[in-house]
């Protein structure tokens, strides 16, 4: 029984041996951390003033503002943090060439805060979640018409 246990992982480690020689493994650590989300103290401070100005001095810049409601005021905050281990084996099977293209929007993984402003620039609401969902209203926003 012993002897076919270790037959059946020699065979294994030389078959693994005959494919990494013949191609290329590649073994990846990856993170990906962008921006950094705003101190809790931060986001209370700004949603006890509920001011425009005392919000931007409490969590500063935010990622994106647009206009929200006719003249109120959105601000968005995102950041992300991702940790990952990627083992890769390619054996090349022809001599042909590849290409590849990666494209991501950055607020496709990004978790956030939306913080919605009206006319007196008074905090009016807070939502939280992905930034892609808080933002939707922003992306669908239509043209104004053309003055006639």
């Amino acid at each position: 029984m012993k002897r076919d246990v270790s037959r059946t992982a020699s065979l294994s480690l030389a078959a693994a041996a005959c494919l990494l020689a013949a191609g290329c493994v590649r073994v990846t650590w990856r993170r990906d951390t962008r921006f950094a989300p705003p101190p809790a103290e931060a986001i209370e401070a700004a949603t006890e003033s509920g001011g425009l100005a005392a919000t931007l001095a409490a969590l500063g810049a935010p990622l994106w503002v647009w206009e929200h409601e006719g003249d109120g005021v959105a601000l968005a905050y995102g950041w992300r943090e991702s940790r990952s281990w990627n083992l890769n084996l390619s054996v090349p099977v022809t001599n042909n060439a590849s290409a590849s293209f990666d494209y991501t929007s950055i607020d496709s993984d990004m978790i956030g805060i939306v913080l919605f402003f009206d006319s007196d620039l008074r905090l009016r609401e807070v939502r939280r979640g992905r930034l892609r969902d808080l933002t939707l209203e922003r992306r669908k926003r239509r043209p104004a018409p053309v003055p006639e």
